[in-house]
């Protein structure tokens, strides 16, 4: 597939008027700002072909027709006709006026998986990560492989269904541009003289502080691998109101594979908490002989019934804490405590210590 082939006629784009756009944006509600321009909610009126008709749809506006905004509205035009996949943005039109560019997308009723990210539960979080690597490996199929560049959340777009649907292709570039771009960034202010031109991707959140404060950021660009490690570590951190069940799955298999472990009571301080030393064999292979060694664990004592010198055997449990992870299952031997006398009790034993030696004599 030639993927740098020109698209000026597809039966699968429309190509529309400004003035059409403009009547479908009457409402001129914004729904999103990028460093492509402005994004507006429209509905499609008059348009027969594919069955638009009536469909709400998301219009992006360049700012102006500047270099950078051509080399970005002609990589969406190009490419996402040619990318067809379940978790990639769809192309619906496009359009070139004497003012600006314009792009057609679908709505996503959900926005940004940014916009999302408090309200994900663990079931769509791992759906949004499953669908994000098919659409990267899609990208990578084609001959020469596709680069986003610009993996972000903000360029994740959730359907009504929650299902996530890459964006922004206006940075993509073929593996084979790569060199070049890395070329470029080299070159800094001299790549103009080069005849090296590729869009640059606009810095995001993501992005390394240090690609951010350079003194020339325009020839910056971060690692794809890099961006998409930090979406997915920022999708994951977001705070869930449940565990997941794939880690329910984990921490029983872990606690499935740990056997119990008889240990000696150490500490009984805390509140229905205790610290049990435990002395294990393991096999030196230095030295060839086995080697004692003492591991402590802190383990839950629901009704604060052991005391220090008790021995005690633990079950696994499903984490209770931090460092909570046994339970007290039994105790095997009750340590044998000191109890000082008593006052009273030593002056009866006195008493009668006199009374049996007075009788003896």
């Amino acid at each position: 597939m030639n993927l740098f082939r020109r698209r000026d006629d597809s039966g699968d784009v429309i190509e529309f008027t400004a003035e059409e756009l403009k009547g479908y944006i009457r409402e001129g509600k914004i729904v999103g700002r990028g460093a492509f321009g402005p994004v507006y909610k429209g509905i499609i009126k008059g348009r027969q072909e594919r069955n638009i008709n009536g469909e709400h749809v998301a219009i992006k506006f360049s700012r102006n027709k500047c270099e950078s905004a051509s080399t970005q509205w002609r990589a969406e035009k190009d490419y996402l006709p040619e990318v067809k996949h379940q978790n990639i943005i769809k192309l619906i039109g496009y359009c070139e006026s004497e003012e600006r560019f314009y792009l057609v997308y679908p709505f996503m009723q959900n926005g940004t998986a940014l916009s999302q990210l408090s309200g994900l539960d663990w079931h769509k979080t791992l759906e949004i990560i499953k669908g994000v690597a098919s659409a990267i490996q899609k990208l990578q199929g084609f001959t020469p492989a596709l680069v986003h560049r610009d993996i972000k959340l903000d360029n994740i777009l959730l359907d009504q269904n929650f299902t996530p649907k890459l964006a922004d292709f206006g940075n993509v570039t073929p593996e084979g541009k790569m060199n070049l771009l890395a070329r470029a960034q080299q070159l800094g202010p001299w790549a103009k003289l080069t005849r090296v031109s590729l869009p640059i991707p606009s810095p995001s959140p993501s992005s390394k502080p240090q690609h951010r404060s350079n003194s020339s950021p325009r020839h910056k660009t971060t690692s794809p691998a890099f961006n998409l490690a930090a979406s997915l570590k920022q999708l994951v951190g977001a705070p869930r109101s449940s565990v997941p069940l794939v880690f329910e799955f984990l921490i029983a298999s872990k606690d499935r594979q740990m056997k119990s472990v008889v240990g000696m009571v150490v500490s009984n301080k805390m509140q229905k908490s205790v610290v049990v030393a435990v002395d294990r064999l393991f096999h030196h292979k230095i030295y060839n002989r086995y080697v004692k060694r003492t591991s402590k664990f802190m383990a839950h004592d629901e009704h604060n019934l052991c005391n220090n010198g008790d021995r005690v055997r633990l079950d696994p449990s499903r984490p209770l804490s931090k460092r909570k992870h046994w339970v007290v299952a039994e105790i095997l031997k009750k340590a044998r405590i000191y109890v000082p006398p008593s006052a009273d009790n030593s002056m009866g034993l006195d008493s009668k210590t006199e009374a049996q030696t007075s009788s003896t004599s």
